[in-house]
């Protein structure tokens, strides 16, 4: 009696067609993690540029008595990189004086906006948009700007 053996020397489609499977399950899994990185990544840099804007605006201070920045924005309400009817945006302003490394820059913006800012003499409010927060941080200046409702702002730095 003669027994054959098969030679088996490959996969089936059913092997195959799992192992597909896992590696794509797999990498859905890291994406998804990796994603979730950048997001915090990119809400780290946002935190990271106000408190900037805001040791520049101490400097600012610290020598002109006011926090509002002159020639700059709107007497320093609104946007903090846009001109409004000034030569210069708040944000650019304070680094033509020396006080701030470069405009900041909203990560997923890609251009100079994003950032907020409210300001008296007396006290500065700084607002962003941060992708994993909804609820605005016990923040306040008098007055009270509605920056958070009209404009999504969920995050600020005030003082």
């Amino acid at each position: 009696m003669k027994i054959y053996l098969k030679n088996n020397k490959g996969f089936t489609l059913i092997e195959l067609l799992v192992v597909i499977a896992i590696i794509g399950l797999l990498s859905s899994v890291v994406l998804a993690s990796l994603n979730s990185a950048r997001s915090k990544a990119r809400d780290a840099k946002r935190v990271s540029d106000l408190r900037a804007v805001a040791l520049a605006l101490n400097l600012y201070y610290d020598q002109y008595g006011t926090f509002c920045v002159n020639n700059a924005g709107a007497g320093g309400w609104g946007w903090l990189n846009y001109p409004y009817s000034s030569s210069y945006g708040v944000a650019q302003q304070l680094v033509n004086l020396g006080y701030l490394g470069g405009v900041p820059i909203d990560p997923t913006q890609g251009h100079p906006g994003g950032y907020m800012i409210a300001c008296s003499s007396s006290n500065f409010t700084l607002y962003a948009t941060l992708e994993n927060t909804s609820v605005m941080q016990n923040c306040s200046m008098n007055p009270v700007t509605d920056y958070d409702t009209a404009y999504g702002k969920n995050y600020c730095i005030s003082q």
